[in-house]
């Protein structure tokens, strides 16, 4: 199989279904993400519908979201853990 160049610098990688399930876990609305991301709320529900693609850039964004998340909620459960 050939690639174009086109695949070649192309670096959008999520899909949808990826996007949606970390917004979810973030607990946010398309709306909240959208604004998180300076992003209209109806291009984050474009794009979890793979009707549009999530730039690279849009990607890298929501999963540092979600590791700040992670780490946040690691540091509670860390202070919790200290009080016992």
């Amino acid at each position: 199989m050939t690639s174009s160049r086109n695949d070649i610098y192309n670096l959008d990688t999520m899909k949808g279904k990826e996007l949606k399930r970390l917004r979810q876990a973030l607990k946010m609305t398309q709306r909240e993400l959208g604004e998180a991301l300076d992003l209209n709320k109806n291009t984050v529900a474009r794009a979890e519908r793979d009707e549009i693609p999530i730039p690279r850039v849009t990607e890298l964004a929501v999963k540092y979201l979600r590791i700040m998340e992670t780490k946040k909620g690691g540091r509670k459960n860390e202070r919790h853990r200290k009080s016992i």
